[in-house]
């Protein structure tokens, strides 16, 4: 973190907090629910511009960082969706936003 700006040390302390869940159901070829590259199309984008394995460790961590807690928020947001379907067959949200610092999950 030597040689950051003020802003953007507070951009990465601020960052990797946030995510979502997209449960996207398409059936008899029709679509349900929308995948999630369909609702958010800049997903599919390659914003990388030197090849991973150019990077080290570290540099990856410090510029896309990985939070614990983010981690398992995001998987406790997918929990719900697989267990209503595996014990009722149904699904009854389509997207779960979270995030992680402010403690809290919406779904719609």
């Amino acid at each position: 973190m030597e040689n950051w700006t003020e802003e953007e040390l507070e951009a990465y302390e601020e960052s990797g907090w946030s995510g979502q869940v997209v449960c996207g159901l398409k059936m008899d070829n029709k679509t349900i629910l929308s995948p999630l590259a369909e609702m958010f199309p800049d997903v599919l984008e390659d914003k990388d511009e030197i090849a991973p394995s150019q990077l080290s460790c570290s540099n990856i961590a410090e510029s896309e960082p990985q939070r614990v807690l983010t981690n398992r928020m995001a998987a406790m947001s997918v929990a719900p969706y697989v267990n209503q379907l595996l014990a009722e067959g149904t699904i009854s949200s389509h997207m779960t936003f979270f995030h992680s610092k402010e403690g809290y999950m919406k779904s719609q």
